[in-house]
């Protein structure tokens, strides 16, 4: 049984990823959130990129440029951002319940603030990596995004039901507490969000690494995902696949 009646997977920005060996290029990847509508509530699985970080040029200069990154800051388009995903779906911020958060990258964290109903889900693991005395790992952390009042999280450790039909499995290795989302749909079947711990559906039945901090747990969490959707036959939705962009660029991938 589950309490999902339907899911969503949304557009919300692009990202460029550096192609290794080719002076400079980069590829085009979707930012997506997910979500999910239950018997109990509204999840949603990331949140974006705050669209003020990258439109205003101090901000981006700042955030992104300054910090030695070696690709082009995120881009979102107008009417891409995530409030207006919602509004597609007759949704606005505050009716978000519950937010489960892949990891806490610039990526998935830019909308928290104006989530202020939900509750912030992600792993214990990547909660303390993100606020460690020494400050966060690695660039693509925006504490400006989810430095919010520790009663918000609700930390996890390890895999968990979330609601019925919901269930978050621990993928370590793209990040030190990555997680990804297990979500049955009623009339549509297991699907099987992998966030960052993949590059596509093909690159993890290939084992290929993602950009990641442990290649090991990163090994490891991919053959748990390339086992877990065979078993359960799941769709599975590698939330940075470049092969997603154009479809999600017509509109949200929907299961129902």
């Amino acid at each position: 049984m589950t309490s999902v009646l339907e899911l969503h997977v949304l557009l919300v920005g692009v990202r460029f990823v550096p192609l290794t060996g080719a002076g400079g290029a980069v590829e085009s990847v979707p930012i997506t959130a997910a979500l999910a509508r239950t018997l109990n509530g509204t999840i949603l699985f990331d949140t974006g990129v705050d669209p003020r970080h990258v439109n205003d040029p101090v901000r981006r200069a700042v955030m992104f440029e300054a910090r030695g990154n070696d690709a082009p800051a995120p881009m979102v388009e107008p009417g891409r951002d995530l409030a207006a995903q919602l509004q597609r779906l007759g949704l606005a911020p505050g009716d978000v319940d519950q937010v489960i958060l892949s990891h806490l990258h610039a990526e998935a964290t830019g909308a928290l603030k104006s989530l202020c109903a939900a509750t912030v889900a992600l792993q214990r693991a990547e909660y303390d990596a993100a606020f460690a005395p020494g400050g966060p790992p690695d660039t693509r952390y925006l504490p400006l995004d989810y430095d919010l009042p520790p009663a918000r999280f609700d930390l996890v450790d390890g895999d968990r039901v979330m609601d019925e039909g919901v269930t978050v499995v621990a993928t370590p290795g793209h990040t030190r507490g990555h997680q990804s989302l297990i979500v049955e749909v009623g009339g549509a079947g297991p699907v099987l969000l992998v966030g960052g711990a993949g590059t596509s559906a093909a690159g993890i039945a290939a084992g290929t690494l993602p950009p990641c901090v442990d290649e090991t747990a990163a090994a490891r969490s991919l053959r748990r995902i390339d086992t877990l959707g065979w078993e359960l036959g799941a769709t599975v939705v590698a939330g940075e696949d470049p092969a997603l962009l154009t479809a999600l660029a017509r509109g949200p991938l929907s299961f129902a």
